[in-house]
C-alpha cells in the first residue's frame, strides 16, 4: 500500500506512567472516531503509538486514503474519556504490558482524571517541524504519577485469538486465498489489537499467521471475570454492528484501489510458501474477487483460548446485519 500521507505528533508531559495510560486511551479515541467515519485499520490508515520513560509520547500516523487525510485537523484534536470504566480499562492494559498491578484508591483515579484533561488540553506538536526533542531536558515529577507495581510472570497468563477459514473451504477455493488473508489480516487486528484491549485490558504483543488463520497472541491479568467467553462476547457484539452490506460494499470499493504490492497486512513470501500463489494489483480489480468477499466472510470462525478454554464463533450470514 502506497503511503500518501504520514504524519508523526508528540506531546510532552513530566508523568511517564501517565502518558502511558493517556497513549492507550488516545488510540482507542482514535480507532473509534475512524470506525464512526467508515474507515478501516489496513486500508485507510495504520499507526503506532508509544510513550517513552523521558515523558515524551508519540503518534505515527500513515494515512493512505484521500478520506483518511481529510481528518487530520480532526484527530490532533481529539480528547479522550476520563470517565472511570475508560480509566480502568486503560489502567489493566498498561499492566498486562508490564506484568505490574495499580492498588490505587479513588484518589489516585480523581488525580488520574485531572492528569488526563491536562493532556487533553496540550496540542500535539509535528515532529517534522522540530529541529531536535531531548529528553534530558524534561524535568520528570518525582511525586504525583500513578504507581504501578511489579508482579510475579505467574500472575499472568497468554491468551490467543485467531481469524481463520476451513482447510476444505480454501482447497476448494483456491482463487480466493489472497483475498481470504486479506480479510483475515483486518479482523484479527482490529479485534486483537484493539476491540479486546479496550473491551478487558488485554495486551496484545505479536501477530502471526500460517496456512489457515491469523493469529494476535494476547497477555492478561489471571482474574475470574476476565475469560474466552468475555472476550468472544466482545468480538460477537463488533462483528454484530459493523460486518454489515454497508462495510462489505466499502470493503470492495477500497480493495480496488490499493496497491496489492506493498499491502502492509499480507506477507507475499509467505503466501507463495504456503499455496504458492502470487497475485497483484488486478487480482483486487477482479469483478469475481470482490463479489466473493460475503462468500469468505460468511466462512470466517473466530476463535479465543485463554487458560485451557477455548471459544469459537462462525462468522455466518447470521451475524451479519442485512
Amino acid at each position: 500500500m502506497r503511503i500518501e500521507m504520514r504524519i508523526r505528533l508528540y506531546k510532552i508531559y513530566p508523568k511517564p506512567v501517565t502518558n502511558h495510560i493517556y497513549e492507550h486511551l488516545f488510540v482507542t479515541t482514535m480507532w473509534r472516531y475512524f470506525d464512526s467515519k467508515g474507515l478501516i485499520n489496513g486500508i485507510d490508515y495504520s499507526y503506532t503509538a508509544t510513550a517513552f520513560h523521558g515523558g515524551l509520547i508519540c503518534l505515527d500516523l500513515d494515512l493512505y486514503s484521500l478520506d483518511a487525510q481529510n481528518l487530520v485537523p480532526q484527530i490532533s484534536k481529539l480528547n479522550v474519556s476520563t470517565d472511570k470504566n475508560s480509566l480502568i480499562s486503560a489502567i489493566t492494559e498498561v499492566c498486562a504490558e508490564n506484568e505490574q498491578r495499580f492498588s490505587g484508591n479513588q484518589s489516585d483515579l480523581d488525580a488520574l482524571e485531572n492528569d488526563i484533561a491536562v493532556l487533553n488540553s496540550i496540542t500535539w506538536d509535528d515532529i517534522e517541524n522540530t529541529e531536535v526533542i531531548t529528553m534530558k531536558n524534561i524535568k520528570l515529577h518525582k511525586n504525583g504519577d500513578l504507581s504501578l507495581k511489579d508482579m510475579a510472570s505467574s500472575s499472568f497468563s497468554n491468551a490467543l485469538m485467531s481469524v481463520s477459514v476451513a482447510s476444505d473451504f480454501i482447497k476448494h477455493n483456491k482463487s480466493l486465498v489472497p483475498l481470504i488473508k486479506i480479510i483475515q489480516g483486518l479482523l484479527v487486528r482490529r479485534l486483537g489489537y484493539e476491540v479486546i484491549p479496550e473491551t478487558l485490558g488485554w495486551y496484545a504483543y505479536d501477530f502471526t499467521t500460517d496456512q489457515a488463520a491469523s493469529y494476535v497472541h494476547l497477555h492478561a491479568r489471571k482474574t475470574a471475570e476476565v475469560d474466552a467467553s468475555v472476550a468472544m462476547r466482545a468480538c460477537k457484539k463488533y462483528l454484530k454492528t459493523y460486518i454489515t452490506d454497508e462495510y462489505v460494499s466499502d470493503l470492495q470499493s477500497k480493495l480496488s484501489k490499493i496497491n496489492a504490492d506493498t499491502y502492509f497486512n499480507l506477507d507475499h513470501y509467505g503466501l507463495y510458501e504456503d499455496h504458492n500463489i502470487i497475485f497483484g494489483q488486478k487480482y483486487l480489480q477482479s469483478t469475481d474477487v470482490l463479489s466473493s468477499i460475503d462468500t469468505v466472510l460468511e466462512n470466517i470462525v473466530v476463535k479465543v483460548s485463554y487458560r485451557g478454554k477455548k471459544i469459537e464463533e462462525s462468522l455466518s450470514s447470521r451475524l451479519i446485519t442485512k
